[in-house]
């Protein structure tokens, strides 16, 4: 539980502190534009950013580090990707879209299960006698079969996307 809420708070202190340090960026850019630009690293808000991410994700990894297994620790740091697009979305005024809330949705799900069984499952013992006894089970071969074919699937269709978003793309700059 300790090393769970570290990660929590410290990937949205992490967060915080990048999106601090890119609103700095943003707000010298437009100042660039009027002509009286002060540098991004010279501004407190870029300072304070820096050295919240820095706090966050030292003394956050050092409980977390203590505290959980180590197939926990990956899928909690990508809350972090949840907590920036959150907090970009409030405090720089990006649009959260529709496919902002789906792949939002699908991080924190994705971490929570695989936290969630990843955490039971490293309590387990497994050896290399273990692994090949199960190579040789239908059900892990059908289980690994359908694992393929659903990131296989997905992935086309990530590139099928893409592809058309870029079509769509060259459509309207022409």
């Amino acid at each position: 539980l300790i090393g769970c809420a570290a990660a929590v708070i410290s990937s949205a202190c992490q967060s915080l502190g990048l999106i601090l340090q890119r609103k700095a960026h943003i707000l010298s850019t437009k100042e660039l534009v009027n002509g009286q630009a002060q540098s991004p690293y010279k501004r407190s808000m870029w300072h304070i950013g820096f050295f919240l991410f820095i706090f966050a994700n030292v003394f956050g990894s050092a409980i977390q580090i203590l505290n959980l297994p180590l197939i926990a620790l990956s899928p909690l740091q990508s809350l972090g990707l949840v907590f920036n697009s959150i907090l970009s979305s409030v405090m720089l005024h990006e649009p959260f879209t529709s496919s902002s809330t789906l792949g939002t949705a699908f991080v924190a799900i994705g971490a929570f299960i695989i936290t969630f069984f990843g955490g039971k499952l490293s309590q387990l013992t497994t050896s290399l006698e273990i692994f090949l006894q199960l190579i040789k089970e239908r059900m892990f071969i059908v289980w690994s079969l359908l694992s393929l074919s659903i990131v296989s699937v997905l992935l086309i269709l990530a590139l099928l996307i893409s592809r058309k978003s870029k079509m769509a793309n060259s459509y309207v700059d022409t």
